[in-house]
């Protein structure tokens, strides 16, 4: 069999997606795939970065500098592929796609247009009901101040441009509507929905063409991130979901949020980007890293809708790596991140593990 085209994988702010890394690098175990994946974080303890070929440590996402420091690693790694996976960055690398793609990287994730709509969740409200899709009422913060005890309680209080679960509340009455609204920056308050909450993963190709879809059950949400879900069908659910994709002009990965209730189907968010959660649908026969390194590779690619797994669980524990103080990929973390040095790049190895 003739090896496909090498293509190599960056993923940017590797954190803790474990699964997302060890999903790409282990392709070279299950296809005729000659590339690396290649990780990078601002953090040298960021456990992603132990399971990837390589790593290199750039700047944080706030500062100036991250951007060329991504660009730098991408050289010299010879990236074909870069794969953003946190939300303050979407912006930033839908709007370099076209400079990227130029020097013969491939950018998995939508355009800057896209990811605005989607980071900002009044603009993200705006855009589902304006073309009527279902999604829960939704109120600027500030424009309830004063009018707390004519709105129809429980309520969801949440940052307009938030992310995690961080400063989200339940809100059961008008008096604690008036003490959140002032605590929580930029808020926004939404209709509280009542029902099984889900998420379903999906993959467009680079012209916007669905490839996979995987709808979810989020039966236990920790800090945002699915820690119990299970797989399921749902005809109506998947067909809106693809008329979202398509509204959105979604390239490469997104997820889409919501509730199915009484009222039937309500999405609350977007994130063009992987999920949290991905481990599930990518355990389900989801192959979202296999059909991005073939689509960077030329390869046709036929979508595979529909084929997944119904019906599998996941329950999620925490891993922990134990690793050697006397590694020099912790005694050169007082290295400045700035200058035509500011990268650290190393062989990630196989440091001990201990899962609890």
């Amino acid at each position: 069999m003739e090896r496909m085209k090498r293509v190599n994988v960056l993923l940017t702010a590797a954190s803790r997606r474990v699964a997302l890394v060890r999903a790409f690098k282990e392709l070279e175990n299950r296809m005729e795939w000659a590339g690396r994946c290649i990780a990078v974080d601002c953090e040298p303890l960021s456990p992603a970065l132990f399971f990837a070929h390589r790593y290199h440590l750039v700047p944080p996402i706030s500062d100036p500098d991250y951007k060329r420091g991504v660009l730098d690693v991408i050289r010299r790694e010879r990236i074909s592929l870069l794969v953003p996976t946190m939300d303050e960055e979407l912006i930033l690398w839908g709007e370099s796609r076209e400079e990227l793609e130029r020097e013969g990287v491939y950018v998995a994730c939508s355009s800057g247009d896209t990811a605005r709509i989607c980071r900002d969740k009044v603009a993200t409200a705006r855009f589902f009901r304006e073309r009527g899709f279902p999604f829960p009422e939704t109120w600027e913060g500030e424009s309830l101040r004063g009018h707390e005890g004519e709105l129809r309680y429980p309520l969801f209080l949440k940052p307009r441009c938030g992310r995690g679960s961080v400063d989200a509340f339940r809100i059961n009455t008008p008096e604690e509507l008036r003490f959140y609204l002032p605590r929580v920056e930029d808020p926004l308050v939404q209709e509280y929905l009542v029902g099984r909450e889900f998420t379903v993963d999906l993959l467009c190709d680079f012209q916007g063409r669905l490839m996979t879809m995987v709808p979810r059950e989020r039966l236990l949400v920790r800090a945002g991130v699915s820690d119990r879900g299970r797989t399921f069908r749902n005809p109506e659910l998947e067909g809106l979901c693809a008329e979202v994709a398509r509204a959105l002009e979604i390239r490469g990965p997104a997820n889409l949020q919501g509730c199915l209730g009484e009222r039937g189907i309500s999405f609350f968010e977007v994130n063009p980007r992987f999920s949290g959660g991905i481990q599930l649908s990518l355990a389900a026969g989801a192959d979202l890293p296999g059909t991005l390194v073939s689509l960077a590779a030329g390869e046709t690619v036929r979508p595979s809708l529909g084929e997944f797994r119904e019906g599998l669980y996941m329950t999620s524990y925490a891993e922990s790596l134990f690793l050697e103080a006397r590694d020099d990929r912790f005694e050169r973390t007082g290295e400045s991140s700035r200058g035509p040095a500011f990268t650290v790049g190393g062989e990630s190895r196989n440091p001990r593990e201990n899962r609890s």
